[in-house]
């Protein structure tokens, strides 16, 4: 039983992301009232999200940045930098954290589906974000990626 344990401890390490999280939200869902968590997806945070599939070294201008399908895939032209982003990285689990102190209360969850939503005006035309990129400023699309939680599996400095 030990080594079953020991094995499902470091996938849990393994394939964990970890995020800093408020204590609203921290407390809903500790309480299971909140089973999404969402995260808006920038230039300085993208890798964390989505392994990026390439760089277009000409990169793109704010009317070429969306979503497209090509060969029945779905890819997201992302920034003016030329970034390329296929699919949102597979996570097994999310460790949050609520505050920076050594002891700050923490939950990790089982994460049960992940997903990403492009947010589009009336004219179903991807909305442009600023962003601040390595001393730059760089146009992005509003990219959003969504982790369906499941269960926790694991706590820690909760009164």
């Amino acid at each position: 039983l030990h080594h079953i344990e020991s094995h499902r401890h470091h996938r849990l390490m393994s394939n964990t992301l970890t995020l800093q999280i408020k204590k609203d939200s921290f407390d809903a869902i500790l309480r299971g009232d909140q089973t999404i968590e969402s995260r808006w997806v920038y230039p300085s945070n993208k890798s964390l999200y989505f392994d990026p599939i390439e760089v277009r070294e000409k990169g793109f201008t704010p009317d070429e940045l969306g979503f497209e399908v090509s060969d029945d895939e779905g890819i997201i032209y992302f920034d003016t930098l030329g970034t390329v982003l296929g699919a949102p990285r597979d996570y097994a689990y999310l460790r949050l954290i609520n505050g920076r102190r050594k002891d700050a209360p923490e939950l990790t969850v089982e994460v049960i589906e992940v997903s990403h939503e492009i947010y589009v005006d009336n004219d179903d035309k991807s909305y442009l974000i600023e962003d601040t990129y390595r001393g730059k400023k760089v146009g992005c699309i509003a990219l959003g990626v969504n982790y369906t939680l499941g269960r926790i599996v694991e706590t820690k400095n909760i009164k």
